[in-house]
């Protein structure tokens, strides 16, 4: 169980949305613009796998196991290391953008066991995008991304992974009232204004 003897717990805003919807793009400005933090659960993991440690190298081990079987890493061992990401990077002195943590309901339960009682949650910002935008804005990335395994079929898969077992745990959170979504396939400058004015709706000392 990880735990802070910090009693200031740090700001969260968990970033949800399909592949291709903007997390990274919106993640990125508010980061640059406000001095947030982006904690991209995909970096991260990837970050602490190339280091030359003794977990490094049990994620090396964990992730091509889970990788050959198309299998999510579990929600526990992911936390640990998105709980180390936010100690190193100050605990409670920045405001934390968690993209890419809750992706099936076991996240959504490990968020809620291992997470809430440390953090002051603000919301959960979910970017709404079309399926068919998506599909279009994967393949237009993948002109330049050299994955060999960026084809249609692929990004369809993702997409349909993303509804099957993203999506109703962003139901669950809209549940609790705790999600606010923004809608992605406007223009960029239009889109980052109401990221902004959702942050102003859940957070009034939020300015900008």
């Amino acid at each position: 169980m990880i735990s802070n003897d910090s009693k200031i717990k740090p700001i969260c805003i968990l970033v949800m949305g399909g592949p291709a919807s903007g997390k990274g793009t919106y993640c990125k400005k508010l980061a640059e613009e406000y001095g947030m933090v982006h904690l991209s659960i995909g970096d991260v993991l990837r970050e602490q796998r190339q280091q030359n440690t003794e977990e490094g190298k049990f994620l090396d081990l964990h992730m091509k196991e889970f990788e050959k079987n198309a299998k999510l890493m579990p929600s526990e061992i992911v936390a640990q290391f998105v709980f180390k990401a936010m100690t190193e990077a100050g605990w409670a002195k920045y405001v934390f953008l968690i993209d890419g943590f809750v992706k099936a309901k076991g996240g959504y339960d490990c968020w809620n066991k291992m997470f809430i009682k440390l953090v002051d949650m603000k919301f959960v910002l979910y970017l709404e995008c079309s399926k068919e935008t998506m599909l279009k804005r994967l393949c237009k990335r993948s002109l330049t991304s050299g994955r060999l395994d960026d084809n249609d079929k692929v990004f369809q898969t993702r997409i349909e992974t993303f509804y099957e077992r993203t999506y109703p745990c962003i139901e669950l959170f809209e549940q609790d009232g705790l999600v606010r979504k923004v809608n992605t396939e406007n223009n960029m400058d239009i889109v980052y204004m109401q990221v902004k004015q959702a942050f102003l709706e859940f957070w009034p000392d939020f300015a900008y």
